[in-house]
């Protein structure tokens, strides 16, 4: 629990050349060629052409009909307050993501007036003449919208430039990585989701920015989910129910605060603890799916496993108790975090006692243990994500 990552996954890596002086590589040509047929059946050395860098591609303007006509930024702001309940997230991400009306439009509407590139205006339809650097959130998002020809033509060029223009400041990858990694995923997949994973690998604060709004979008399916369960079912299942739902709020907030912790601060803590946040969110959420379709959870585990998964938590639950943190409000003093480990698990407990509560009155042919066993493997799985 103490060794919590705190960098973010490389998006490519690099063959380091070092040159050992002129002899050693005329000595070295005829061994490369020597070797290239073995070189290739054992895959450690490509043929093909160098990866294009940023400083290479063909510079691109954007189509005067794809401009706004007007600087529209402040209504579509008041669009997604009233679809999120705040202002916290508005940005063109926020709008490419949500599930207003138009809302790809909204998304490129709303960069483009943060560039200041309007149509019809004398403006010049060029991001690089309007400004150097494009806000992460904006420049991606842009990226996605042509390289997905959504609601415009498709126009991967002007979308890999839009890649190189991403200006996130926060341990950031260089802008020649993140054009690979657009162009692998698009190879590979037909489209760009540059949150597909997180957004690890285009910056911390767009890492940072990709999970908070999924979470956000986990947040409100929950509370939808969660209210039509509510609105069926007999008063002792909803009670029941209600309870549940406290458990298990008792127990993400306990789990937030152990992972927070283990964190010790610093600034890739926000994405770190976002996406543990999310991870028990979707256990949630995927339970909670489950329910409204008239299938038990637990379903996917047998009762069977239940003794060996038990012991297995037993294990790792006294590996996790020998965790250390620092803890920074208190002169980065080394303390214990089984404190925090205890505090979890019994949140745990009960709301794994609360589910065989609930399945029992809305199953009552499956078995009490099968609702442990799931609940156990799920929490495994959840105190081992970082493994």
């Amino acid at each position: 629990m103490a060794n919590f990552r705190q960098g973010l996954i490389p998006v490519a890596g690099h063959l380091l050349a070092t040159q050992q002086g002129t002899m050693l590589c005329m000595k070295l040509k005829w061994f490369k060629w020597l070797m290239l047929p073995w070189l290739i059946l054992l895959g450690s050395w490509s043929v093909e052409a160098q990866v294009e860098k940023c400083d290479s591609i063909p510079h691109v303007t954007i189509p005067e009909e794809d401009l706004p006509r007007a600087d529209n930024t402040s209504t579509s702001c008041d669009a997604l307050s009233h679809y999120y309940g705040d202002h916290s997230r508005c940005n063109a991400l926020s709008l490419y993501y949500s599930k207003l009306p138009r809302h790809i439009e909204r998304a490129r509407f709303f960069a483009l007036s943060e560039l200041g590139l309007f149509g019809n205006k004398g403006a010049p339809a060029d991001p690089l003449a309007a400004q150097t650097a494009v806000g992460g959130a904006d420049a991606l998002t842009l990226a996605m919208i042509y390289a997905n020809g959504e609601e415009v033509a498709r126009n991967l060029p002007l979308a890999r430039q839009f890649v190189c223009q991403d200006s996130d400041d926060i341990a950031t990858p260089s802008t020649d990585d993140m054009l690979h990694a657009f162009d692998d995923e698009v190879n590979k997949d037909g489209r760009f989701d540059a949150c597909h994973d997180g957004g690890a690998g285009f910056g911390r604060s767009f890492n940072y920015e990709c999970l908070g709004l999924q979470g956000q979008n986990a947040l409100e399916e929950i509370h939808q989910r969660e209210r039509s369960i509510l609105a069926s079912g007999s008063p002792a299942l909803k009670a029941s129910f209600i309870g549940l739902r406290a458990a298990y709020n008792e127990f993400q907030n306990a789990y937030s605060d152990l992972r927070a912790t283990g964190c010790q601060g610093g600034t890739g803590c926000g994405p770190i603890s976002e996406g543990y946040d999310l991870a028990v969110e979707h256990t949630w959420l995927d339970a909670l799916s489950a329910v409204q379709v008239g299938s038990p959870p637990c379903a996917t585990v047998s009762v069977a496993t239940f003794a060996q998964l038990d012991s297995e938590l037993n294990r790792q639950y006294k590996e996790e108790l020998k965790g250390t943190y620092m803890d920074v409000n208190a002169g980065d003093q080394l303390k214990s975090i089984a404190p925090f480990v205890v505090a979890t698990d019994r949140a745990w407990l009960k709301y794994r006692d609360a589910w065989v509560n609930f399945g029992h009155l809305r199953w009552p042919a499956v078995p009490s243990d099968q609702w442990r066993a799931w609940q156990t493997k799920v929490w495994i799985d959840l105190l081992t994500l970082d493994e």
